[in-house]
């Protein structure tokens, strides 16, 4: 069996492999991230947890999917079954994603979006849609009460694609 480490490094590789201009450090910021939530943590087959997020991560790359998507991959379970809320997530990652002078998209916000549109395939304005329509959405995404407007304008995720990498 591949080392989880080798496991990550062919992930690298791979994602580099058809985005050129990878920002490294920031995936192995995530994973690290990842790692450290995760740590202890045991599937039921008694592999290590983080096994499941590097695996989702992989099918992401597989797909040549961006930057956002394959890190939202990497910590998708982080608040579920790690021992950290979507505030700690924030405060982690929210210098990635934040800009002076203007409020800042909740980080839990897009990055759930951005899991809602790969799962279900969707462009940025149909998930938008979907986020309106959906209460389940809506939670997912951290709200606690449903909300009538868009959280972002769809064109945000362009801007946080370009940030991230």
């Amino acid at each position: 069996m591949i080392e989880i480490k080798e496991r990550f490094e062919n992930l690298l590789d791979k994602i580099g492999s058809y985005n050129r201009e990878v920002d490294k450090k920031l995936v192995r910021r995530v994973f690290a991230y990842a790692e450290t939530i995760h740590k202890g943590q045991t599937r039921l087959s008694g592999e290590p947890f983080i096994i499941h997020p590097l695996s989702v991560a992989e099918i992401l790359a597989d797909l040549e999917q961006d930057l956002p998507s394959i890190c939202a991959g990497l910590l998708h379970d982080s608040i579920e079954d790690g021992d950290i809320s979507h505030d700690d997530l924030e405060k982690e990652f929210a210098p990635l994603y934040g800009e002076v002078g203007r409020p800042s998209i909740p980080i839990r916000t897009i990055v759930a979006l951005l899991l809602v549109k790969q799962i279900y395939n969707l462009g940025d304005e149909t998930v938008m849609h979907r986020y309106i329509n959906s209460p389940y959405i809506q939670h997912f995404c951290g709200e606690i009460y449903f909300q009538y407007d868009y959280p972002f304008d769809p064109s945000d995720f362009v801007h946080f694609r370009k940030r991230i990498g």
